[in-house]
């Protein structure tokens, strides 16, 4: 498969969903994937975050990562909690990056992006899992308004919010 360029995060989310839908991969079961993933199956969230990483490994030219990561709405190069719990700050901030972090690092991240606004629960997607220890709650009051309830003590003061 060619290395394509693709300069803005909306491009690559249609390109990505594009080749998924596609499955040109031919992989089995794809859309119970979907769906299962849609749904909240761990397992499957986890196959299909591992296909968009084969993808963005096969056909996107990594050099403009950094950019594409910057693009989100949210961003992951700076803190997302910015409260002085120590608790909170290790919870929220759990998928916050640096710039010199490996190209691997970033991959996982943009794939994580990637699948949490084509498949996922966007922004509070990656706590949904239950997989993080000390998270009891996250609570959507509006689009901007994303509070977190960490071993039973609740916080706002995110900067984690939904674009649409």
């Amino acid at each position: 498969m060619a290395l394509y360029k693709i300069d803005t995060l909306d491009r690559l989310l249609r390109f990505i969903g594009d080749l998924v839908d596609d499955n040109r991969a031919n992989i089995k079961n794809l859309n119970s994937l979907k769906e299962l993933a849609e749904f909240g199956d761990i397992n499957s969230k986890k196959s299909l975050k591992i296909i968009i990483i084969n993808y963005i490994n096969e056909s996107i030219d990594t050099k403009n990562i950094d950019s594409l990561i910057e693009q989100y709405h949210v961003s992951y190069f700076e803190k997302i909690y910015t409260g002085s719990n120590k608790e909170f700050d290790s919870v929220i901030n759990s998928l916050c990056i640096c710039k010199d972090d490996s190209l691997d690092t970033k991959i996982e991240l943009l794939a994580q992006i990637i699948f949490q606004e084509l498949y996922g629960l966007s922004v509070i997607d990656p706590y949904s899992y239950n997989d993080i220890e000390g998270l009891n709650d996250i609570d959507v009051n509006t689009k901007d308004f994303i509070s977190f309830q960490i071993k039973g003590k609740k916080a706002a003061g995110s900067k984690a919010f939904f674009s649409r």
